[in-house]
């Protein structure tokens, strides 16, 4: 009896040894990465119908754009250029997988490449993107703005330029340790010279 009861136990173990997953989760299921040569490792875990974890014994991991990351045999993912690539990790005919979102930072464009004020209420406003080595813009990265010459120009936090005296300076555009300038112009901010002379002939009257 004692006998057969082993046997029995031992039976089911073996069955429930031999379960298969029926779904595979990988964690975490999306992922991103800001520079070439950054690294995030995937996990992997095999589900039964009930989703109860089981190990995954000879899973494979693949990448669907190697231009954007690869992937190893561990799930260690590396990014290579800015883009979207889908890891899947795939065992027998089950598999699983994330999204990767590769955007690497490559320069700071400015619109327009050149400022220009004639006249006092003239307000032109700078507009700054990051963009990356494709060339296609990056949301949610900041971009802060600085005049050399404050005396000549300023700007406000927004890209909005002022005119203070005649004369060039440069406006610089940063996101972090990436930089681009434009060239500020600014005239029309002295006094005509008609009214200059006006000017002075009141003051000799006066005297």
């Amino acid at each position: 009896m004692k006998r057969s009861l082993v046997v029995a136990a031992t039976l089911l173990g073996l069955v429930a040894c031999e379960k298969k997953p029926v779904s595979i989760q990988v964690t975490p299921p999306t992922a991103k990465m800001d520079k070439a040569g950054m690294t995030q490792t995937l996990a992997a875990t095999g589900l039964d119908a009930e989703n109860n974890k089981l190990p995954l014994a000879a899973a494979t991991w693949s990448s669907s754009d190697a231009k954007v990351a690869t992937v190893d045999n561990t799930g260690k993912v590396t990014a290579v250029g800015s883009g979207v690539a889908t890891i899947k990790v795939t065992q027998e005919e089950v598999n699983g997988a994330a999204a990767v979102t590769v955007e690497i930072a490559q320069a700071v464009k400015v619109e327009p490449s050149e400022i220009k004020i004639a006249k006092a209420d003239d307000k032109p406003t700078v507009k700054a993107t990051v963009v990356n080595e494709k060339g296609a813009p990056i949301a949610g990265k900041p971009v802060t703005f600085a005049i050399a010459d404050p005396t000549i120009a300023t700007v406000d936090a927004t890209g909005v330029i002022t005119g203070v005296k005649d004369g060039s300076t440069t406006l610089t555009a940063a996101a972090g340790t990436l930089k681009a300038e434009v060239k500020v112009d600014v005239a029309g901010m002295a006094p005509a010279p008609e009214k200059t002379a006006k000017a002075d002939k009141k003051g000799k009257k006066k005297k």
